[in-house]
């Protein structure tokens, strides 16, 4: 029998947009519609956080991982702190990188020519505002037909990463355990805008383990005791499993324990081989950030 014919992946989208501009975001929505009927395309945007979700780290999250970042362009968006401050500022840095394709809709008439995005080819057709327009149903038809145009010039790769002009780097994968929340949102932090996908959790079990038999993380980032009550070690416990297992995985410890109590452990660090070890009272995110990516870079060495 023929195999069957592999899926392609998605084309993610990210809305940035002032609040107040909700109504034009749905409407664009909508004619969008078809491509994500014929699963071309995902699109996300902040209404879709969860409750108990930290909002700002999914944004991020999500403006990272996008293919297509729009900035929903009105005064009320270049007024916006964290539109600009955060997701243009982000989004033009992965455009820059070649990591995203950045694309202004130009909603309500305002002066946007000298922000940061102010040079790129903007929509609808020639960055005539949509409130401009005699027919707003036309204006979102001609934004939608654009946004498809980008879309089918992305070159997707039959069951592999996008790959186009704008998009050439598979997103590294690293996984995070530990189970204090101050010290999981600094070490998210830290990675936030390196367009890392990041899966992280509070502790491990047998479901969790069995993902590292497919092997499909690039790094692991552990602390040594995952239980707020008891030194439990099950981060080293983790630790040893990797490195019995997936001897070519980077493993990278963030520790509670002084430089003093560390010998405690020292026996299990030097037999699960970590690569790299950083302790909670000295910590520095710079020197955090340059050790994933010594990591990451070590970790494609052993698998050419």
């Amino acid at each position: 029998m023929p195999s069957r014919t592999q899926r392609k992946p998605k084309v993610k989208l990210f809305y940035s947009y002032s609040h107040k501009d909700e109504d034009f975001r749905k409407m664009l929505e909508k004619h969008l519609s078809k491509l994500r009927r014929q699963g071309i395309i995902s699109d996300w945007h902040f209404r879709k956080i969860s409750p108990g979700k930290e909002w700002d780290r999914e944004i991020k999250s999500h403006l990272n991982s996008s293919h297509i970042i729009l900035l929903l362009v009105s005064p009320d968006f270049i007024r916006s702190t964290y539109c600009n401050d955060i997701e243009v500022k982000r989004a033009m840095k992965r455009n820059r990188n070649k990591e995203a394709v950045v694309i202004p809709v130009i909603l309500r008439p305002v002066a946007w020519e000298k922000c940061l995005f102010g040079k790129l080819q903007a929509l609808p057709e020639g960055a005539k505002a949509i409130t401009k327009w005699h027919s707003r149903n036309e204006a979102f038809k001609n934004i939608a037909e654009g946004i498809r145009q980008v879309v089918e010039n992305l070159n997707i790769v039959q069951g592999k990463n996008l790959e186009t002009k704008g998009i050439t780097r598979q997103a590294s994968r690293i996984i995070i355990f530990e189970d204090e929340r101050k010290w999981l949102g600094k070490i998210q932090d830290a990675l936030s805008e390196q367009g890392y996908k990041i899966e992280s959790y509070r502790r491990y079990n047998g479901k969790l383990l069995s993902r590292f038999a497919k092997n499909d993380y690039d790094l692991l980032i552990t602390d040594i005791n995952l239980e707020k009550t008891e030194r439990s070690k099950e981060g080293i416990m983790l630790a040893k499993f990797v490195r019995e297992h997936h001897k070519k995985l980077p493993i990278i410890v963030v520790t509670g324990y002084s430089y003093d109590d560390v010998w405690e452990v020292v026996d299990h660090i030097v037999e699960s081989k970590i690569d790299y070890l950083f302790i909670k009272n000295k910590w520095d995110p710079t020197k955090f950030l340059k050790a994933v990516k010594g990591a990451l870079k070590r970790r494609k060495a052993r698998s050419s």
